[in-house]
């Protein structure tokens, strides 16, 4: 492994990558579209991420970790433009965020995939009795399970508070909560207050 100091080095060349990579990517995506910066992007961070699983010499993997953040963080970006482009302005908001949702889910599983392909390639599972192998399988698909079942439980929910019939019209007051009395009459939270007092 490598030390602190390296490891800082190693998180600079990233970020670094990832602010080089959005500011020259979105310049070319004004030229060519956005659609073939963001492919082109995504191949490069893969290219990358696989070069740097060889023994590379330091200068060489900071270069490859650059440029990996140019295809994951610096994408992201390209990719949030697109989709806020794509769909119309009324729907634009909620396509954006089922996008970043349904990316966090890949954020999540990739780190507990990479560790469990460290954990192998280290023979953490070859030091372990059946029994305790059986265990940790169990363990891992119960917590597997239980966020799988909260995640669909939290898209459910998503979907019953809104009603998709209701999209487009102007959002008033949380989509939670009951509608007031002037909202309800006709639509405006105000209406009440400006048609004056009501008649006796």
């Amino acid at each position: 492994g490598y030390d602190l100091g390296s490891s800082l080095s190693f998180l600079l060349a990233l970020n670094v990558g990832a602010i080089v990579g959005a500011t020259s990517g979105s310049y070319i995506a004004d030229k060519i579209g956005i659609k073939k910066v963001v492919l082109a992007s995504f191949v490069v961070a893969f290219i990358a991420v696989t070069l740097m699983s060889f023994g590379l010499p330091y200068g060489v993997l900071l270069v490859f970790i650059a440029f990996a953040g140019l295809g994951s963080i610096g994408t992201q970006i390209f990719v949030n433009g697109f989709v806020a482009t794509y769909y119309p302005q009324a729907n634009s908001a909620t396509a954006l965020a089922w996008t970043l949702g349904v990316g966090r889910l890949g954020g999540m599983s990739g780190p507990l995939i990479g560790g469990v392909i460290a954990l192998v390639s280290m023979g953490f599972f070859q030091d372990l009795s059946d029994d305790q192998r059986m265990h940790v399988v169990v363990v891992s698909l119960v917590v597997a399970g239980i966020a799988f079942i909260a995640t669909l439980v939290i898209i459910a929910l998503l979907m019953l508070a809104v009603d998709p019939a209701q999209v487009t019209k102007p959002v008033q007051n949380g989509v939670l909560l009951p509608e007031s009395d002037e909202t309800a009459s006709d639509g405006r939270p105000d209406a009440a207050a400006s048609d004056g007092p009501a008649p006796r």
